[in-house]
């Protein structure tokens, strides 16, 4: 069943980093703030992640990890194949092809 709404039609912004949920002062939670942080910088962090951001986010890592699993033999056929893809497309214009 597909979805019933597109990622990008998702504004929601997702909670920000818990060390600044965690902070039981100002200071601390100043402290916090002024680290450097994977999340982001300070307006980013403060105003948290948007949906779309995190599913590109998301997305982006299981491609590099599928990538990472097909192993460098595998990859080097397929780099070493291209030139055919491309050429079988040219001869079909683009349309539908077996290669």
């Amino acid at each position: 069943m597909p979805s019933s709404y597109l990622a990008s039609e998702m504004t929601l912004f997702l909670p920000c980093e818990d060390s600044l949920w965690k902070a039981s002062t100002a200071i601390e939670w100043y402290a916090a703030l002024r680290k450097p942080s994977p999340y982001g910088q300070m307006h980013e962090r403060l105003t948290g992640v948007s949906m779309p951001h995190a599913f590109r986010e998301l997305a982006q890592q299981r491609v590099q990890e599928e990538w990472t699993k097909l192993g460098d033999e595998y990859r080097a056929r397929l780099y070493e194949s291209m030139p055919r893809w491309v050429a079988a497309l040219k001869v079909v214009r683009g349309r539908h092809t077996k290669y």
